[in-house]
């Protein structure tokens, strides 16, 4: 039996910590926790991997991280409520999980704590807030020196490392087709489930430059775009 088996039931903490979920907030609490195995799973091989998870609330995705096996969850949450909730978590997993009492939006005080940790660079995810708030994620990647490889040209634009995806023009002119078709009288069930094609690579030698990279010589030939 894994040790977090023996944790308290998602609804039993939500309970004791009063921890109903706030709409001021933006929280919408998974319960499941065959469903957040599943999407822990879908993230790939997490052995070695630290992972920085935005608003955790109760914690059941952060359980599933953990027993995946993931090495360490940075986990921000400004709920202190949810801050109290997650300390079974902790005690259990201790030097696994540390939670960082910040807006989702202080990169900086979460990157100080993985640069602390050892990390020495980011894989981020295609979360709308990493887009949102880019220039400020970008910054702080920065102010600690660590290379990332984001989801969208965009954040490499901003200044990022490197960005590698699918266009976000081609996936809008897709959906654009599909809304259409939806419009004139098709089943939604019965379209097809298409993925990206074509993904593009976009270099900015100006950050390597600042972080004192000298990428290869074949990667940057091989870039779809390279910011100068």
């Amino acid at each position: 039996m894994s040790p977090i088996d023996d944790l308290p039931p998602l609804r039993e903490v939500i309970k004791r910590h009063d921890l109903r979920a706030r709409k001021s907030l933006g929280q919408n609490f998974l319960l499941d926790l065959n469903l957040t195995a599943r999407i822990a799973r879908a993230a790939g091989p997490l052995a070695g991997v630290t992972v920085v998870e935005v608003g955790p609330g109760p914690g059941g995705l952060t359980r599933a991280l953990l027993t995946t096996g993931a090495k360490r969850v940075v986990a921000i949450e400004r709920d202190e409520r949810a801050i109290a909730a997650l300390t079974d978590i902790v005690e259990r997993y201790p030097g696994r999980l540390d939670v960082v009492e910040a807006d989702e939006t202080n990169f900086d005080e979460a990157l100080s704590n993985l640069v602390a940790a050892g990390t020495q660079g980011l894989v981020v995810s295609s979360d709308g807030i990493f887009l949102a708030h880019r220039q400020q994620l970008i910054d702080s990647t920065i102010k600690h020196r660590l290379p990332g490889l984001f989801a969208y040209r965009l954040q490499a634009e901003a200044g990022g490392l490197m960005a590698y995806a699918a266009r976000v023009e081609q996936l809008s002119r897709r959906a654009a087709f599909f809304v259409d078709r939806v419009l004139k009288g098709a089943n939604p069930a019965d379209l097809p489930i298409e993925q990206p094609t074509h993904f593009a690579l976009a270099i900015n030698l100006r950050t390597a430059k600042t972080l004192g990279l000298d990428l290869p010589a074949m990667l940057v030939a091989q870039a779809d775009e390279v910011i100068e």
